[in-house]
């Protein structure tokens, strides 16, 4: 049997502000947009909340499949990233329902608010995944490892039906999955990290 789902919470971490706009579609320097991307962060500081659940497993590649605790599916993507490796953690990160309710909100009210908060939680969730895999890093002394997320490869979303409950996810950070496999908060990612 694989060990309990665990949790951990981080402190905000710093903000990308070229991230940010690069997430908004801004091609340029994003000159006339910063006092609004200020008030956003402004307006946005205090409603999001960083939290990872995640559970480490042990992994099995063959071919074209992989293991992960008790998970088994096809994935020639996934068993290329892991090689090797025997032991990993599955987890999953948000920040909450803050962003969304800034978002809805603002859909209504200022569409380029909206599209800077939508952008701005996109930099949120990665930053936050970016904090966690560092600290897996440091706590077995690699290099910060890279991950990978349904969506990407042949890695299909659907994948997300057993990943949350394994990663206890509604408990630890109240997620939920929707149509489409796509997840509530929508700033919420799940990954695979291959450890050693």
């Amino acid at each position: 049997m694989t060990s309990p789902a665990l949790f951990c919470s981080f402190p905000a971490p710093p903000v990308n502000r070229k991230a940010i706009l690069r997430f908004a579609g801004e091609r340029g320097d994003g000159e006339e947009i910063l006092p609004l991307l200020e008030e956003c962060l402004r307006e946005a500081e205090g409603t999001l909340r960083f939290g990872v659940s995640y559970r480490p497993l042990p992994l099995a590649v063959t071919e074209n499949a992989v293991s992960a605790g008790p998970l088994s599916f096809a994935s020639r993507d996934l068993a290329r990233f892991i090689g090797s490796k025997t032991e990993g953690v599955l987890f999953c990160a948000s920040v909450g329902h803050g962003v969304d309710r800034l978002i809805s909100r603002y859909g209504r009210l200022s569409p380029a608010k909206a599209l800077l908060f939508q952008a701005l939680g996109a930099e949120r969730v990665e930053a936050l995944c970016d904090a966690f895999c560092e600290k897996l890093g440091m706590e077995y002394g690699i290099p910060t490892p890279p991950r990978f997320s349904p969506g990407y490869g042949d890695l299909p979303l659907s994948l997300q039906r057993e990943i949350l409950p394994l990663a206890e996810a509604g408990k630890y950070l109240g997620v939920s999955l929707g149509e489409g496999f796509l997840m509530s908060p929508t700033k919420t990612v799940t990954a695979f990290v291959a450890l050693r």
